[in-house]
């Protein structure tokens, strides 16, 4: 019988267990016939009991097994689970695409965390301020660090605009293991949030209020500069401020095309902040 039955040990640290034979009177006094079978640290016999100690757990797989041979040369043996763990290094949040989001685009959520074990017993929830959006389990069986990155789609919505997003990972080990379990929150990301019109705020060009550009799709957006595609009968687009559900912007660079008979503007959008 092993004491503990199962043992959860962070990498580094020192540990220990027992066996003890269940039936004594069964073997003979012979120490060579009973011991525990390690790879890492030393083993002590006293009578029926076999103590395993380990200094410093420098091994991920470890696997003790504890034996007895009883007096009819019948071979007991024990084995002793045992889970070797380590917290993570980082846990970092991200948003794919990155930057000003359009009402309704889908966007992917990623989280990665850098070297953890066992992966297994990784789940990673995803939040969008304090509401839990989904929870990612790992099935990597690898018993060594690794990094794991996990991800989740999304679809964005205007009251996301200045809503934090993260994601926490959390290392489920067990009774046996931390209590509570160990938790590693990540950076938090706030949304930036492109709603569907622009707004002119010159006066000298426009009648401030005027809603006077419908984005048609955004093709790309940083935190500096927007990329969109909008539909509008008139030429006067260059130099002209703007605002947006976030700031001001400025046109900083025009291209006109035509398509079935609309003026379609293609332009370059300088945010200031």
């Amino acid at each position: 019988m092993m004491t503990p039955s199962r043992l959860v040990v962070k990498f580094g640290d020192p540990t220990s267990a027992t066996c003890v034979a269940c039936q004594q009177a069964c073997f003979p006094l012979d120490d060579s016939i009973r011991n525990m079978e390690v790879s890492l640290g030393t083993s002590n016999i006293n009578g029926s009991t076999v103590t395993w100690t380990v200094n410093q757990t420098t091994e991920w797989n470890v696997t003790p097994k504890c034996y007895y041979t009883t007096i009819m040369n019948d071979q007991c043996c024990t084995d002793l689970p045992v889970t070797v763990y380590k917290s993570p290094e980082s846990v970092s949040f991200s948003l794919n695409p990155s930057g000003p989001l359009t009402e309704g685009s889908e966007v992917t959520l990623q989280c990665d965390v850098q070297d953890i074990a066992p992966a297994e017993n990784l789940t990673v929830t995803f939040y969008r301020g304090h509401t839990l959006l989904g929870q990612v389990k790992s099935s990597n069986p690898t018993k060594e660090p690794v990094n794991e990155i996990f991800s989740m789609s999304y679809n964005s919505t205007k009251e996301d605009n200045g809503v934090q997003f993260w994601c926490e990972a959390k290392l489920e080990l067990g009774a046996e293991g931390p209590q509570p379990p160990l938790v590693v929150k990540s950076n938090e990301t706030t949304v930036i949030h492109l709603i569907n019109f622009l707004q002119s705020i010159d006066s000298n060009s426009y009648e401030i209020g005027v809603e006077i550009l419908f984005i048609r799709r955004v093709m790309f957006a940083t935190e500096a500069e927007i990329c969109t595609e909008l539909f509008h009968t008139n030429d006067r687009l260059q130099f002209v401020k703007y605002i947006l559900f976030f700031g001001f912007v400025t046109t900083t660079k025009t291209h006109k095309s035509s398509h079935q008979g609309t003026q379609i503007y293609i332009i370059y959008l300088k945010i200031e902040h």
